[in-house]
């Protein structure tokens, strides 16, 4: 069989590996312009909506496929992208801490919360502490990206290309992993994605950051060498303008003014359009005008930690006739 995958984002990449690993001729094709919703993705492993204190949807199946295959395809590739860097919340009141504590105990979320409480690190405002989540850390998504990239231009199948179905007749399937983009394939509910633009802010600092955790303190803190911190991200589903916005700039400026105590200067900005779908399931299938033409998106802000397992169910589908879950299958749309 001969597969291309459309888009070199973090779901087509990890699609065109996991074929790979079965066997398939893959071919990969990515835009000159690079993919906006994860060349920005901050890259976060979090198995909680720490929020409203939840589990993620399907956390504990896809906690351990992602670790096991960043893992293997890293030593495969010769990279390194995956950071066991410890994630934190910080508490807000002690109602919080106590419910932190309380819900740390029960089952189901003891395997992700430590009940041991931290102080907050210099230079973070707060008064209350913070609890560390397990299973989570960070992932240098452009690093994997450009690995993925490396390893099929090395094997001659991997080119730049622009969207163009007719270009694609040589190949028993095409998977389109482009986000947003597919709303101009056919085929392709139009009615799925409700898209959302998220925002970042990336901050120098005069002094050595004191630690390298990442810190969910209503935004994320992420800590990029000794003293770089990139902070985010905004959620706007309405302003899908292709540039960041003064709204979602100044909610930033203000979070970062409220939490960090120490000089620092703004050194950057970034925005990406985020292709998430209306129930907030992923969107893995045929298309309904085409057998050949396969889509696998939806996955939002989680694509990190969803898109190994998400992938290996698609192979499964389309190599083995295994039917997908009926909440990702696109056939919901149709």
């Amino acid at each position: 069989m001969k597969v291309l995958v459309v888009g070199q984002g973090l779901a087509g990449s990890c699609m065109a590996l996991t074929l790979v690993d079965r066997g398939v001729e893959v071919h990969l094709a990515d835009f000159q312009e690079r993919n906006q919703s994860t060349s920005v993705a901050a890259g976060l492993v979090n198995p909680l909506v720490l929020k409203r204190m939840k589990k993620v949807w399907r956390a504990d199946e896809f906690v351990p496929f992602q670790e096991q295959f960043y893992a293997d395809w890293q030593e495969r590739l010769g990279g390194y992208w995956r950071h066991s860097v410890p994630v934190y919340r910080r508490f807000h009141d002690i109602a919080e801490q106590n419910q932190w504590m309380e819900i740390s105990g029960t089952a189901g979320f003891s395997e992700y919360l430590s009940p041991d409480l931290k102080p907050l690190p210099p230079g973070l405002q707060g008064a209350h502490g913070m609890g560390k989540v397990n299973h989570a850390g960070w992932f240098d998504t452009q690093a994997f990206m450009d690995a993925v990239r490396i390893y099929f231009s090395s094997l001659n199948r991997f080119k730049y290309v622009e969207i163009d179905e007719s270009t694609s007749s040589d190949f028993d399937l095409v998977i389109w992993a482009i986000g947003v983009r597919a709303q101009s394939i056919g085929g392709f509910p139009t009615d799925a994605l409700r898209p959302s633009k998220g925002e970042l802010l990336r901050i120098r600092l005069e002094k050595p950051w004191r630690t390298k955790a990442i810190i969910k303190a209503g935004v994320f803190i992420l800590p990029i060498g000794e003293r770089e911190l990139r902070i985010g991200a905004t959620y706007d589903h309405f302003d899908l303008s292709p540039t960041i916005s003064e709204k979602g700039q100044s909610y930033l400026e203000e979070q970062v003014r409220n939490l960090i105590d120490a000089p620092y200067e703004i050194i950057g900005r970034e925005w990406g359009i985020r292709p998430t779908t209306k129930d907030r399931r992923p969107i893995l299938g045929r298309s309904s005008q085409n057998e050949r033409d396969v889509f696998f998106n939806g996955l939002g802000s989680r694509g990190v930690l969803m898109a190994p397992l998400l992938a290996s169910e698609l192979a499964d589908h389309l190599l083995d006739g295994m039917g997908l879950r009926p909440d990702v299958d696109i056939a919901r749309f149709y």
